[in-house]
Order: C-alpha cells, then sequence, then structure tokens
C-alpha cells in the first residue's frame, strides 16, 4: 500500500476537507440493516424519488422526539425547537464536488419532497456551503 500525499493549496477539495477536519465535532454512529423494499415499491407507484423521501422520514423520526429537537439559539439559550430541519447534500458528479443545504422540514411529505426539490435546483450551480437561505436550525455548544 502507497500513502500519495495531497497537496492542499492545489487540491479542488480542499476546502470541504479542513471544513469537516477543523470545524466538526467528532460523534458516534450506529448502523442498522432495514428492509425498504415495501418503501421502495410505494415511491415507485406513486413517483416520487427516494432521496428526498428518505429525509423526509429520518427528518419526521427526529421531530417525534423532543429530545432530539434540542439546541441553542443565538444568544447560547438551551430550549426546544418546534422543528428541525435536515442537513443535507447533493453531489455532483460532473466536477465531483457537492452543495451542502438545509431544506425546511413540513410533517408533509409531499410538500417536503417539492422543497427538497427546489433546493436543489435552486442550487444546482452552488458548490461547497454557500447556500444563501438557511432556514433557521438549532445551534450547538462545541466546547
Amino acid at each position: 500500500m502507497e500513502f500519495h500525499k495531497i497537496d492542499l493549496d492545489t487540491w479542488h477539495r480542499a476546502v470541504p476537507f479542513q471544513h469537516f477536519l477543523k470545524d466538526l465535532r467528532c460523534v458516534m454512529s450506529m448502523s442498522a440493516d432495514v428492509d425498504i423494499t415495501n418503501f421502495i415499491h410505494q415511491l415507485r407507484d406513486r413517483g416520487i424519488p427516494f432521496y428526498p423521501a428518505m429525509l423526509w422520514v429520518v427528518s419526521s423520526a427526529v421531530n417525534s422526539r423532543e429530545e432530539f429537537r434540542m439546541g441553542y439559539d443565538d444568544k447560547g439559550e438551551a430550549g426546544v425547537w418546534d422543528f428541525v430541519s435536515p442537513s443535507h447534500v447533493h453531489f455532483h458528479k460532473e466536477d465531483s464536488s457537492f452543495v451542502k443545504l438545509v431544506t425546511e422540514y413540513s410533517p408533509d411529505c409531499a410538500e417536503f419532497c417539492r422543497r427538497v426539490a427546489g433546493d436543489l435546483a435552486r442550487h444546482k450551480q452552488v458548490r461547497w456551503f454557500a447556500q444563501t437561505h438557511v432556514p433557521p436550525t438549532p445551534l450547538w455548544k462545541t466546547g
């Protein structure tokens, strides 16, 4: 196995690399196998794309629990949000970049899927972290 050093001064992915390395907290994750065959069939029958529907399912689960909606406001005060909106990414195949987006949550799946489609369309030329309108999201204290 060889090691291939990356020149961060010229690498086109240096900005997100440094963001994940320097700006984000490390967290624990857990994975589980889930059979989504019926879910996929239901989506296909209704003509609903998988990605926004999957975001909605996860967001609905998160929003169903108060403890998952806790955070800090811009004044540093702790509290519970009415709802939280998902942060997600869209990968641009043409240049191997991505855009980080936040789509405002809706408890209505069809409405949420329309919002995701709208955000993807509005930000198809945007790269990395430059979304111009970000719905309110909880702030987390990092230290």
